[in-house]
């Protein structure tokens, strides 16, 4: 067997592992930081032309915005607010990608910046409590 793609399995399995035994608040972390993984992506590929690598890392951050959206628990108050804020995020990502702009990115890429910073800084206040 291919040395290479044994290598590739294990670390599946690693990744696939490490979801499934994360807290709520780890999988939020997790989640916030890939889409700005894939924003930072995006930015790249467009600055150096490659639209079709671009439009995936769009499409990979949106699909994530969209994750958030969804899984909204809407009994909390500042749950509409967030739902509109993950809505804007949709539509500005959308908007980024067929215009290939880097500021529609870097302005969506700054809210998620600002939102993480935010949700580790609850997280850490839990903690503390806890």
């Amino acid at each position: 067997m291919n040395p290479n793609l044994l290598t590739q399995q294990k670390l599946n399995q690693y990744q696939v592992t490490s979801i499934q035994t994360a807290s709520r608040e780890k999988l939020l972390m997790m989640l916030l930081d890939g889409s700005i993984r894939f924003m930072n992506a995006a930015k790249s590929h467009i600055q150096t032309g490659d639209f079709f690598e671009a439009h995936k890392n769009i499409i990979k951050a949106v699909n994530i915005v969209d994750e958030l959206n969804t899984t909204l628990n809407m009994k909390y108050p500042i749950s509409q607010d967030l739902r509109e804020l993950y809505e804007f995020m949709h539509d500005w990502l959308i908007k980024a990608d067929l215009e290939k702009s880097i500021q529609k990115v870097d302005d969506t890429l700054e809210l998620m910046k600002d939102l993480r910073e935010t949700w580790d800084q609850v997280i850490q206040m839990l903690q503390k409590e806890a």
